[in-house]
């Protein structure tokens, strides 16, 4: 089950494209060490999207950071690995997808806040 939350929004000035990031918590239900347990993760997906030409927004591109991944979901992942059925599935807990909580987190790069417009005024431009 995934949950979200705290979703910001920026849209270029010409309404064509727009960057966003948002809050998730996945809880991933796995038997570890012979049971059912919640693997816990929290983290951000940081998103560009452009608008297509039925009208409609995309995601173009795609950052998922994991802000927190308990010791549940690393045993989980070790699990995977020695699994022949989900041993093409890549490590998540890669350095460049986790979130810092500074000026070097992605989600600083990803969306200008100096420059942010609301989407009130953005929608009057």
């Amino acid at each position: 089950m995934h949950n979200f939350s705290n979703p910001f929004v920026v849209f270029a000035a010409d309404m064509s494209t727009a960057e966003s990031s948002i809050y998730f918590i996945a809880n991933h239900f796995k038997v570890i060490d012979g049971r059912v347990q919640n693997a816990t993760v929290y983290g951000r997906y940081c998103d560009s999207w452009q608008m297509c030409d039925d009208g409609k927004f995309r995601i173009s591109y795609r950052k998922l950071l994991y802000d927190f991944q308990g010791d549940d979901w690393n045993k989980a992942i070790e699990a995977a690995k020695n699994n022949a059925d989900l041993s093409h599935k890549p490590s998540v807990a890669r350095h460049e997808n986790l979130g810092t909580r500074d000026k070097a987190d992605y989600d600083y790069a990803h969306i200008d806040f100096k420059t942010a417009t609301p989407l009130a005024a953005a929608a009057q431009a």
